[in-house]
């Protein structure tokens, strides 16, 4: 999923912790409980991101209704044979990380 959260440091001086929250955050973990082990699942709004575009077919999944949204998300499955073995993983990156810089 993407889209505007908060991060940063969260609690007191005894317990702190770098988090982040907000609806984007939220709709992530409920899409992530979706997935089968291996499955990589994406809304419209990661797929509408630059680099992405690049991404051949991917599998639209139809309405899925989740816990704590009135209305259902619309999730898409990536090909995973597509997406590792024709080895486009640098192009992706380079177009998502123009810079080429990621750790």
């Amino acid at each position: 999923n993407s889209g505007a959260m908060l991060a940063g440091n969260l609690g007191s001086e005894e317990r702190m912790q770098y988090t982040v929250v907000g609806d984007v955050v939220n709709l992530t973990s409920r899409i992530c409980d979706l997935c089968e082990p291996g499955q990589i699942l994406v809304t419209r709004d990661t797929l509408d991101q630059p680099g992405f575009q690049a991404i051949k077919q991917p599998h639209f999944l139809g309405a899925v209704r989740v816990k704590g949204r009135r209305r259902p998300v619309f999730p898409y499955s990536i090909d995973l044979e597509h997406f590792f073995l024709e080895n486009d993983i640098d192009a992706y990156i380079k177009e998502i990380l123009p810079n080429g810089e990621f750790v």
